[in-house]
């Protein structure tokens, strides 16, 4: 409903908003990405025992989807409600098409790895294709504003899961600590405004 009422022109314009957006959907979902990609044995084995620790592998190759489902996500909405509809019919008949060749093509040959592989490969494309065509839409993306501090963020927190990996709870618990501050930092350094945006949204998420 929100997409639907901006354009390029309006106050605020549709190309602030989209980006404002992307850029909290990759800050929530970056860190459980790259958590699920560092620590994706302990996880496994956490929820489901050490007996479904062959599993681990699938989880680490499926981490990307978990930040790009919600990119395509928003990118899809947007260009629904800019009635770009057809665009995005279009858009998934294609991507349908490419993941059923694909599951046929990797799940006999790696099993349950090959279907973690098709499930990423789906998601990116369909992220790159509605992200492309919605930047058309609003009339370009500042990429650096999106990004620069999930990334820089996401990094930190990284490295910290990397330091404590046979450590879980600490790593989970200083990782996520090292993301919300760096994050917070950088945002309140280079993008004040969005810094005030992310602080409601993550109060919101806490309670």
């Amino acid at each position: 409903p929100v997409f639907s009422r901006l354009t390029r022109m309006s106050d605020p314009p549709a190309g602030l908003v989209f980006e404002r957006s992307l850029k909290l959907v990759v800050a929530a979902t970056l860190p459980l990405a790259v958590g699920a990609m560092m620590l994706a044995e302990p996880v496994i084995t956490l929820f489901y025992g050490s007996e479904f620790e062959p599993g681990a592998m699938a989880l680490a190759l499926l981490a990307p989807a978990i930040a790009l489902f919600p990119i395509a996500h928003i990118a899809g909405g947007l260009l629904v409600a800019q009635d770009r509809q057809t665009a995005v019919g279009v858009v998934y008949g294609l991507v349908a098409a490419q993941n059923l060749v694909g599951n046929l093509i990797l799940v006999p040959l790696f099993s349950l790895e090959g279907a973690a592989v098709e499930t990423s490969i789906t998601q990116l494309l369909l992220a790159i294709a509605f992200v492309t065509l919605a930047s058309r839409t609003v009339g370009g993306l500042d990429w650096f504003r999106i990004l620069a501090g999930p990334a820089i963020a996401g990094a930190t927190a990284a490295a910290m899961m990397l330091a404590l990996s046979h450590l879980f709870p600490a790593a989970i618990a200083t990782a996520a600590a090292a993301y919300v501050l760096t994050l917070l930092v950088f945002e309140r350094l280079a993008y004040p405004e969005d810094a005030r945006t992310l602080r409601r949204f993550i109060r919101r998420e806490a309670g």
